[in-house]
Parts: C-alpha cells; structure tokens; sequence
C-alpha cells in the first residue's frame, strides 16, 4: 500500500510534466566507520550526492582523507560539540537562547573555521543545528559569520532566515528516537515523503524547497538500511525525480 502510494504520487508529477527534486542529509557524521562505508555504497549506486554535517569538535581528521575519493560529497556544520544546554524538561538545543548570544556567535565561528580546515572545498558554509532547532534571534548574524545556509526539519516557510542565508530543510526523518533510534517503518516514512511531495505539487508549501530525506548512518537498524535502498530504487527508477547538487541546493560555490 505505501509504495504505491508513493509511485501514485510520482506518476502525477509526470501528469503535469514535472519531477521532483530531491537531496540527502546525513547526520552526526564523526568518523571512518563500515556504516559509513555502506551509506556511500548506496548513494553511489543511485549517483546521488549527499551532504553529511558533520560535528566540528568531534570530527576525526580521517574523514578528509576518506572523503578525497568522494569528490562530490558536501560537508555541513552540525553544531559544535552537539551538545544540549537546555534544562531538564525542555527541548534540547545547543545554539539556542540559554546562553549569551555572542558566546553562541563566537561558538559557530570557531565550528565553521573547524570545518574549512578540515574539508577544505567540500566544506558547506551551511549550519545544520542540532536536534533542528536553534536561536531565531542569531540569524541576522549568520551572513557577517560567512554561513549561507540553514538546514532544520520541516516544510520551510520562507526561502531566506536572513539576508543572503538560504534555508532548506529535510522533510523525512527514517527513524524514531524513542526510547532508542529504531526504524520508523515504511508506512509512516511513506506518508510522511508522499504527504510533502503532494503538498509542493499542489503548491500549498513552497515548490521550489527539494524534499530532504535525513538518515543518521551511525545508528541506523537493519531495516532502516532496507528500507533507504528500496526507497532510493524507487525515487530514481526511470529518472521519476532529480538530486541537485547540494551546491545548487544551497546556492554556493566551493
């Protein structure tokens, strides 16, 4: 049933003689691991160019030697240590108000440099916050930090958070977190992906945002790994869907 809902849905996108963008962001990226091996296997198989972000503090300098045979590949800053400051009881959150803003301004410089030091071209100037939430009140700084895009989760409402800051979001989450990471199963990951592409076709959120699937390799079940490689056979079958660059996504130059 959840399938060919999914193949309905993109069987009226060629009814109107279009095909939906899509791209991947994958999460907590820290290090070398056969997870991650496997991920690259299949985004290589589908030819797809993925962003992983990548956390600063504890990304392995390995990875930049491991990431020079996937030229393709786009780096994310996530966070700085991914670490919640949020008291008990509230959503967690790393840049978020309950410290100083220009502690938390200074925080994502100092993760930002990380990242061009350690990625060098393939560095994204793109901030991918932790648990997908940060401070609304920072945007207006991000631009002067040289960040030019913002990536959370959620149909995005406008294009820009601030001036020259492009936003695009993913739109998928594979699992769920509670009690422990576990695959979300295909019929909710389904409905969720075909209820964003109908909304997009329709025009009730914005057309122009791609639909973002979110993986996070290091803690993904068997099935969740099932499911990617059905999902992206699906997704790229006779050309139903494109995936821009994340380059072009976020409008930057690396």
């Amino acid at each position: 049933m959840s399938w060919s809902a999914l193949v309905q849905e993109l069987d009226a996108w060629k009814r109107v003689g279009r095909q939906p963008s899509m791209w991947l962001r994958d999460d907590d990226v820290q290090t070398p691991t056969a997870a991650l091996d496997r991920l690259f296997d299949l985004v290589t198989r589908h030819n797809i160019a993925p962003c992983l972000a990548a956390i600063p503090k504890l990304a392995d300098p390995r990875l930049t030697e491991y990431l020079s045979i996937y030229p393709e590949t786009r780096v994310a800053t996530h966070g700085f240590l991914h670490r919640n400051y949020a008291p008990v009881g509230e959503r967690k959150i790393e840049w978020g108000s309950h410290r100083p803003s220009f502690e938390v301004l200074a925080e994502i410089e100092r993760s930002s440099e990380t990242m061009d030091t350690l990625f060098g071209n393939i560095a994204l100037p793109v901030l991918v916050p932790p648990w997908n939430r940060m401070n609304p009140d920072l945007y207006p700084h991000l631009y002067s930090l040289g960040v030019r895009g913002l990536s959370t989760l959620g149909a995005r409402e406008i294009n820009e958070v601030s001036t020259g800051v492009q936003q695009t979001n993913v739109h998928v989450d594979i699992l769920n977190w509670q009690p422990e990471p576990h695959f979300r199963g295909i019929d909710s990951c389904v409905h969720i992906l075909v209820q964003h592409l109908s909304n997009r076709r329709m025009g009730i959120v914005d057309q122009n945002e791609p639909t973002g699937l979110l993986t996070h390799h290091l803690v993904m079940d068997e099935p969740s790994w099932k499911f990617l490689d059905s999902l992206l056979t699906v997704l790229t079958v006779e050309q139903s869907t494109i995936w821009p660059h994340p380059d072009k996504i976020f409008s930057v130059e690396t």
